[in-house]
């Protein structure tokens, strides 16, 4: 139990920050989320205060003078936690005024800016020596004429900067181009939407070949800590989000994940992701996240709780920056593994009841706790929605 000196404020309210609110909020930390969306199950948490927001690109005015309110309402200073990248960008650029009210574990605004956009991560990812697959960044479709013939495909097309993607509302992480026609069609059609994208070759092999490691660089402590966990199931299955985790043991990537942070500079929380390229067994760079991770209940579930490490480590008090945490344990966020096993369904490769299996036995849920309710009933609507569950299940089974 730690001891409330000060009041949290957790920026963005999806599973991202549900995870951090309740990993603060059972410890007896004092927690106010805030969110634009208010469909948003997190806010629904009996361990926060909830608060709409302004939106932290379109509003960022806004939002920062709600920000200075709330922060002058508090007897000290409260600490944030952007849980988003559009939340981080927005503590990134407002970082001088924030922190005169707030403590902040983010790393400075050079750095914010390179991870937030994949373009300069990969550059000082390759500065540094991590083994990236093809990349290409065009700026025209002259150039995409070009350089059509000249990477290995299939290839993934994906925004340098997530929220752009986002805010020009394409409803899916990216793009699959199989061809050089494909990807110059499907260029010309991003371009008119001006949004600056990364084309990147395919690494080869099995979605349990996608690792993420989680790190915490400390702010007034000197120490790191990493937590590593792949995935087994994603949404869309492709490219997607991870919907079914496991935690396991990867020391060498670990390790190479801290050294990367460590040499960089770089403090406050982070998540690297790699895939195995199972053409040369080279972990190979996917991107790198500022911020906490959507999994982090799954780490707590392990030993390891991010959230209340970094809380320790900004005001000041002793931080267990202890490194071992359980194996095999596994997470999962049930609406979006749902139309995981779905896709996974047409292609043969997972039956409903083995699905069902891995659900039943899972650890830890994005959503669901017993002791905290809130959030997943807000998820099915209170209820109506699952009126609808059996018709839709069983339309979709027999599609």
């Amino acid at each position: 139990m730690v001891k409330d000196k000060n009041v949290t404020v957790v920026l963005g309210m999806g599973p991202t920050g549900l995870g951090v609110v309740r990993s603060l909020g059972h410890n007896g930390v004092s927690v106010l989320g805030l969110d634009f969306d208010t469909g948003l199950s997190g806010l629904k948490s009996k361990y926060c205060k909830a608060m709409l927001c302004p939106h932290p690109i379109n509003e960022q005015a806004k939002l920062f003078k709600l920000m200075v309110k709330v922060g002058s309402t508090l007897n000290k200073k409260g600490v944030l936690y952007p849980t988003s990248d559009e939340f981080v960008k927005f503590v990134s650029v407002y970082r001088e005024g924030l922190e005169k009210l707030f403590l902040v574990a983010i790393p400075d605004r050079d750095l914010v800016e390179t991870f937030l956009n994949k373009n300069d991560t990969y550059i000082i990812a390759n500065n540094n020596g991590i083994p990236l697959p093809q990349t290409l960044m065009p700026q025209s479709t002259v150039e995409i004429a070009n350089i059509a013939n000249k990477i290995d495909y299939p290839v993934f097309i994906k925004p340098c900067l997530t929220y752009e993607w986002k805010i020009a509302k394409f409803d899916t992480k990216g793009f699959i181009a199989n061809n050089p026609q494909q990807l110059i069609k499907l260029m010309r059609e991003i371009f008119k939407k001006k949004v600056k994208v990364i084309i990147q070759s395919i690494i080869q092999g099995p979605v349990e070949d996608l690792y993420e490691v989680c790190c915490y660089c400390g702010i007034n402590e000197t120490s790191s800590i990493g937590f590593v966990k792949r995935k087994l199931r994603q949404f869309p299955n492709d490219f997607g989000l991870g919907s079914y985790m496991e935690s396991v043991r990867h020391d060498d990537l670990l390790r190479k994940s801290l050294n990367f942070l460590n040499e960089i500079g770089f403090k406050g929380p982070a998540e690297i992701e790699f895939k195995k390229d199972e053409r040369d067994g080279q972990f190979k760079l996917i991107e790198v996240n500022v911020r906490l991770t959507l999994q982090n209940s799954l780490a707590e579930a392990c030993g390891i709780n991010f959230p209340l490490i970094q809380y320790c480590d900004l005001i000041g008090e002793e931080t267990d920056f202890f490194n071992g945490y359980k194996e095999g344990i596994k997470w999962v966020w049930g609406e979006i593994d749902f139309q995981a096993f779905l896709e996974l369904k047409k292609k043969k490769q997972l039956g409903f009841l083995e699905w069902i299996q891995s659900i039943y036995y899972a650890d830890e849920y994005a959503i669901f706790s017993w002791n905290d309710l809130g959030p997943f009933f807000k998820s099915i609507n209170y209820g109506l929605d699952i009126l609808k569950i059996p018709f839709s299940m069983l339309r979709k089974l027999l599609a």
